[in-house]
């Protein structure tokens, strides 16, 4: 791990296992929901293979483009994507604005202590990491956040060594990807203070309105999974399976 942090790191003379340069308030409801469901994306914890297949789909990579490879992934989460990248041999700088980077750490102890990761809990625009020093960057789901987008791609490029690959991706501005039940229901829930109820409440209204949003979309892509507001989802047979995992 000290060669990676000195590698890598700006500073290494933080030995935490999980290294914080922000404590986040504001989205700490990211935080509590993925260390809730801390292990609900993870191809070896639901028995899909979901986090994989979307993974290579997006960006084009063979798994043998990862092996040996330093890649820092800012939006980590709980680390659904963490583990495909530990998985086919990457060594990766996992960061997130939130505490779901604890859930991240929690899932891949073993890989910590290791050496093959570090967790960060840091702003993408004050990252405590060397620039020109990976080999891949990785950003899913979080540019749009920002509301800097043309800086967030630069500070990200920043990063990588004159042959690195930047993989993001952002949100489709097109109507076929407009989902307005989102920006109906956003302000009531947003108005929840207390996490556990705010989930409270959305799930009730999930539980209620989601059957119609998915036997009436259009946008099926197979079997398993439909288009939902530009969001491809498991299907609710298929996802009940994956909540009920032991």
């Amino acid at each position: 791990m000290a060669d990676l942090r000195q590698a890598l790191l700006k500073n290494i003379s933080d030995t935490s296992n999980v290294i914080r340069y922000n404590s986040d308030v504001y989205h700490e409801n990211f935080g509590f929901q993925w260390n809730k469901f801390n292990k609900l994306q993870l191809d070896s914890f639901n028995g899909s293979n979901e986090s994989e297949e979307r993974f290579f789909e997006q960006n084009l990579l063979k798994p043998n483009d990862l092996k040996g490879k330093l890649v820092l992934e800012v939006g980590a989460g709980c680390g659904r994507f963490t583990e495909v990248l530990l998985k086919y041999g990457a060594q990766v700088v996992a960061v997130d604005y939130s505490s779901a980077i604890d859930a991240n750490y929690n899932n891949h102890k073993e890989h910590v202590s290791q050496g093959n990761l570090i967790c960060i809990q840091a702003d993408v625009f004050d990252m405590p990491v060397k620039t020109n020093a990976f080999n891949i960057v990785i950003c899913y789901g979080v540019i749009q956040h920002t509301g800097r987008n043309e800086a967030c791609l630069e500070k990200l490029a920043s990063f990588l060594n004159p042959s690195g690959l930047l993989l993001v991706d952002i949100y489709s501005n097109s109507l076929k990807h407009y989902n307005p039940w989102v920006y109906l229901i956003r302000p009531f829930f947003s108005r929840v203070k207390n996490y556990q109820s705010q989930m409270n409440y959305v799930e009730k209204f999930v539980n209620f309105i989601f059957p119609c949003l998915l036997y009436t979309s259009d946008a099926a892509d197979d079997s398993l999974r439909v288009d939902l507001g530009g969001r491809r989802i498991i299907k609710k047979s298929h996802f009940s399976r994956c909540l009920t995992h032991d």
